[in-house]
């Protein structure tokens, strides 16, 4: 099997409803795949044809011969529990013939006799399933260090001790690299002295090394926020080729400098640790990160996207990061740059969703963090929830396999589209002011959930939409109705034009020739419709006003923005020293009539 030449892993496509074009007898189905460029990523195609039944037939006779397909792979019908347990192996009289007692064994290393069949137990890094264990046999998994301090604040320069087992030699390093026996040797204690990221591996000969053991140390960063800290090679990070921080070597000119290493869909190996803003350790996992977002990657800050996976060592994040959130398992997390917003407030979408709390809408949790890259300052950023099929899953209790999650058009993020666009064609088609033609609509969207929407992305301005921005999904088992998600709200609250709240943004919704971008006619066609019928038209027009008068009211909006700004304004002096080459503005008062605008607005 090919592997991904510069690591990460790939998306995934479902293809299906095609039985319209399969006729009767042999069929060849064909799949196109197109590398689109020079210097696009490298691909890999691997299909997959899998066939099953709705419903038995009237007379079964049996699988066909063509479906009779032999298999060598090898399957038993229990699992091993992954903090160990005793196996044993019996002749057909239940006489056991072999046992063996099992502790934790990693992802991807198996464990058998070696030489095959003979006396001894290895571990091996390359599993042979049925063929000889003739790889590399390991003795045992080197411990881990253990270290004498944790990560966290420290207030006075101390020597960090570490501690490992017998016939081991511990390697280290500070500059946020995987250790490797070429590494630093540990002998003395090591003088933490600044702010370090220290990191550190066992080696045993004939040993299986262990996982390396990372911690920070903050001596002169104290912070009024929570911290997060990443740590990886640098190369991962910086290098022309495959780097993912850096323009590279294929980079546009132009912003937002397409064909840029930061646009490429890469994922590298990080440390992540999360310190509550008293220096307490929160969570310490290794995971995967990839940049995220679209045109906010040009800027020097950018988002970040950490993926908990199990061939890291876990696959999720256990901790509760949100504290208003009732969430405590995540498979993934967002550290976000603030968009488009980044330099002028960073808190502007924060700000804005919080407003739409309790407004039956999907939203992001929001918590500002100050971000170390191996150990260097790298500023004010935002926690959010990214909204995939494992947030649906654990705030709606379903299974992330069986939801269909579409962007903007009908694009397919997971899932399928088919039901979709049977409903656009449905209304497109039909007189909404017909109530039964209203009630089929209604019948396949959440009403209230998508007039919450629109009153939302109408009050707080937001000229990137509704023509981008806008993703929704339903449950596909349970025919559920399709729900919309705030997300990216940046552009709103006069981003680009203080004297946004004059703006009349429900004509921009409603719209009937408005431009590709943002709001070209598909994209407000369905609330055109809608608001035809009368039904609905009072309903918007009455939610509207209640929202006005309670949570979007003067009074409640300066409230949450003297919140969120007092949150972060200590720490937008230090965002400011790391990243004024590349800012906006020239001093912290800029930063603050920045977010003056959002008051005036609201």
């Amino acid at each position: 099997e090919a592997k991904i030449f510069l690591g990460g892993f790939p998306d995934c496509f479902t293809i299906e409803k095609f039985d319209s074009v399969v006729v009767e007898g042999e069929n060849v189905l064909a799949i196109l795949v197109l590398n689109y460029g020079q210097y696009s990523s490298d691909m890999t195609a691997i299909p997959f044809l899998t066939l099953g039944m709705n419903h038995l037939p009237e007379n079964p006779t049996g699988i066909p011969e063509i479906l009779q397909i032999p298999t060598s792979n090898l399957h038993l019908n229990f699992k091993i529990s992954s903090g160990g347990e005793t196996i044993l192996l019996t002749d057909s009289l239940g006489q056991m013939v072999d046992r063996v007692q099992l502790g934790e064994i990693p992802t991807d290393i198996s464990y058998g006799r070696y030489p095959d069949a003979g006396p001894e137990w290895k571990f091996f890094s390359t599993s042979t399933p049925g063929s000889v264990n003739n790889t590399n046999a390991y003795a045992g998994i080197v411990t881990p260090p253990v270290f004498s301090f944790k990560g966290g604040w420290y207030s006075d320069p101390f020597d960090a001790i570490l501690n490992a087992q017998d016939e081991t030699v511990v390697h280290f390093t500070t500059d946020g690299s995987e250790p490797t026996e070429t590494s630093e040797t540990y002998r003395n204690p090591i003088p933490i002295t600044r702010t370090t990221v220290l990191r550190a591996k066992a080696f045993r000969s004939g040993w299986m090394t262990g996982q390396s053991v990372t911690h920070s140390y903050f001596l002169d960063a104290p912070h009024d926020l929570p911290v997060i800290s990443i740590s990886t090679n640098p190369e991962n990070l910086w290098d022309a080729d495959s780097g993912i921080y850096v323009m590279g070597k294929n980079a546009s000119s132009e912003n937002p400098y397409f064909g840029a290493n930061f646009w490429q869909d890469w994922e590298r190996p990080v440390n992540v640790e999360m310190f509550e803003n008293t220096g307490t350790p929160a969570f310490n996992i290794d995971a995967g990160v990839k940049i995220f977002g679209q045109w906010s990657r040009a800027f020097p800050q950018k988002s970040l996207v950490v993926f908990a996976r199990s061939e890291y060592g876990y696959g999720k994040i256990s901790y509760k990061i949100f504290p208003d959130r009732s969430s405590n398992s995540f498979e993934s997390v967002l550290i976000r740059n603030s968009g488009n917003d980044w330099g002028y407030t960073m808190f502007r979408d924060g700000l804005m969703q919080g407003l739409a709390e309790g407004m039956n809408l999907e939203l992001q949790a929001y918590r500002p963090v100050a971000v170390y890259l191996n150990g260097e300052y790298w500023g004010l950023q935002n926690l959010r929830e990214k909204v995939d099929e494992n947030y649906l899953a654990e705030h709606f209790d379903v299974d992330p396999s069986d939801v269909d999650i579409l962007e903007n058009n009908g694009v397919v993020n997971e899932g399928e589209a088919s039901e979709w666009l049977e409903l656009v064609d449905f209304y497109t088609n039909h007189d909404l002011s017909v109530q039964e033609n209203y009630q089929y609509v209604a019948d396949r969207i959440d009403i209230d959930n998508y007039i919450n929407y629109n009153v939302a992305e109408i009050y707080i301005d937001n000229r990137d939409w509704p023509g981008n921005n806008v993703k929704f999904w339903r449950h596909r088992p349970t025919n559920g109705k399709w729900r919309w998600t705030l997300f990216d709200t940046d552009f709103g609250f006069g981003l680009y034009d203080a004297n946004a709240y004059r703006f009349n943004t429900l004509e921009h919704a409603l719209a009937t020739d408005g431009p590709d971008w943002p709001n070209p006619p598909w994209s407000t066609l369905l609330l055109r419709k809608l608001v035809e019928n009368e039904e609905f038209r009072l309903k918007f027009i009455n939610r509207f006003a209640d929202c006005l008068n309670t949570r979007f009211s003067p009074a409640v909006v300066v409230a949450q923005w003297e919140m969120k700004r007092r949150v972060i304004e200590l720490e937008m002096g230090r965002f400011y020293e790391r990243w004024k080459a590349g800012l906006f503005w020239t001093s912290i008062n800029d930063w603050r009539r920045n977010a003056e605008v959002l008051k005036i607005f609201g």
